[in-house]
């Protein structure tokens, strides 16, 4: 049991969660109900691991699966957003340690300057996010096809 699962170094409860939302059906079931892999599915399931791994979205990797994004649409969109969020680090970073370098020289007062501006920093960030899923949503036209209410 979960032998497709250990073989692709993930759970059965992964397995049971991708079939249940249409992401990777096995190729055939047992008399007793149990999920059989081909090979075909197992290099899939590879390739939904190492996206997952590099943060795709389970739905993102389902639109690649079935044709609706290609790979070159979606790898730049996930290029865009680890740029933004690899900003937000490095910004997030540089505060840190000047607020350290403070504290080891001067007050906490000076360290709490930086750690304000570090709180600004990610709600500057959370602002920055929104505007760039905004934008990507209209470049994509990701909502096009939804009804309106």
């Amino acid at each position: 049991m979960g032998q497709a699962a250990s073989m692709v170094n993930t759970t059965v409860k992964t397995l049971h969660l991708y079939d249940e939302i249409g992401l990777l059906r096995p190729s055939k079931r047992t008399e007793g109900g149990h999920r059989l892999y081909s090979a075909a599915d197992l290099w899939t399931l590879e390739l939904i691991g190492t996206l997952r791994y590099v943060n795709f979205s389970l739905e993102d990797i389902r639109k690649m699966i079935s044709g609706e994004l290609s790979m070159t649409e979606a790898l730049n969109l996930q290029i865009d957003a680890l740029e933004v969020e690899f900003g937000a680090i490095s910004s997030m970073l540089a505060i840190l340690k000047q607020a350290r370098q403070r504290t080891t020289h001067n007050s906490s007062e000076d360290s709490m300057h930086y750690i304000a501006e570090l709180v600004a920093s990610r709600s500057a960030h959370s602002v920055k996010r929104q505007q760039f899923i905004n934008n990507k949503i209209e470049e994509t036209k990701l909502l096009e096809d939804l009804p309106e209410d």
